[in-house]
């Protein structure tokens, strides 16, 4: 891309009342806490605020062999132009095809996040100082693998019927088995603890719940 292609970046601060209103999407992981959002990169979200830090390391000189001296220390604030630290929002094509390679297997949130304290804006990506989650939250369901959804002729059931923990990570099952819980009744405990440590409301699921799933 050429300089005169290139998206201007341009810097604003902006306190919490008139920052923008953003979406954006997490990882919902199983924590032995309860479930937690995370980045799609990894980064977790303990708590509705959170406050970017800068986690890259560059040498200091010759006597820094390991790269120990974090950028973050030299920054006169985060997140900074010449860096790639903070929080980032953007538009939902500039990471989808994050979602659809290595996500593709995740049980995903998404919802609404307020940008304050100093913002980047580099063409459609926004990277912030601080966000804090205030809209609703949407769970989303992985798709069915391509081998499955090739079986769907052959009667290859296509619904999440379970989930179960797999270590960090809550995975689906399509059977009516015993493993796991009943995809209703898991949606209705995440919904409460992500309520309670969030303090945004869960209003959907994607795909839909059945309705017969509930009581299952």
């Amino acid at each position: 891309m050429g300089p005169a292609n290139r998206p201007r970046t341009r810097i604003e601060r902006l306190d919490r009342a008139a920052g923008p209103v953003v979406r954006r999407s997490w990882q919902l992981l199983a924590e032995p806490q309860g479930p937690l959002l995370a980045g799609l990169f990894g980064f977790p979200w303990q708590e509705p605020l959170l406050d970017a830090r800068c986690t890259r390391t560059q040498g200091a000189g010759p006597a820094d062999l390991f790269g120990t001296v974090r950028v973050g220390r030299l920054h006169r604030s985060v997140p900074s132009p010449d860096c790639t630290c903070g929080i980032y929002a953007t538009e939902e094509p500039h990471t989808g095809w994050l979602q659809r390679r290595y996500l593709r297997d995740k049980v995903l949130v998404s919802g609404f996040v307020r940008l304050s304290g100093k913002l980047v804006f580099d063409g459609s990506v926004v990277r912030a100082e601080r966000a804090e989650i205030v809209g609703p939250l949407t769970i989303a369901l992985p798709q069915p693998h391509w081998l499955r959804r090739m079986g769907a002729r052959a009667g290859i059931s296509q619904t999440v019927r379970r989930i179960v923990r797999d270590g960090t990570r809550y995975a689906v099952r399509y059977s009516t088995g015993t493993a796991g819980m009943p995809l209703g009744e898991w949606h209705r405990q995440m919904s409460e603890q992500l309520r309670r440590r969030y303090g945004v409301a869960v209003i959907g699921l994607v795909p839909p719940l059945p309705g017969l799933l509930g009581g299952q």
